[in-house]
């Protein structure tokens, strides 16, 4: 699983990206944020089968929202 998200409270900054080995399903995700007014804006949240040996930018989605 990878999130891809910019931090508030402009959205400015550089994308931060997680990501976490899913094993099985039902599963959680949790993500530690900083305290903000605002949430953070999610740039993307891939599930992908398998792994890469290498994570080349082409390999994630472009953004749904720009």
């Amino acid at each position: 699983m990878i999130y891809r998200y910019k931090d508030a409270p402009d959205w400015k900054g550089e994308t931060k990206t997680v990501e976490k080995d899913v094993a099985g399903s039902p599963f959680t995700f949790d993500v530690t944020l900083p305290e903000s007014e605002k949430l953070p804006r999610m740039i993307d949240l891939t599930l992908r089968a398998g792994t890469l040996s290498y994570k080349p930018e082409s390999a994630w989605p472009a953004p749904a929202v720009p």
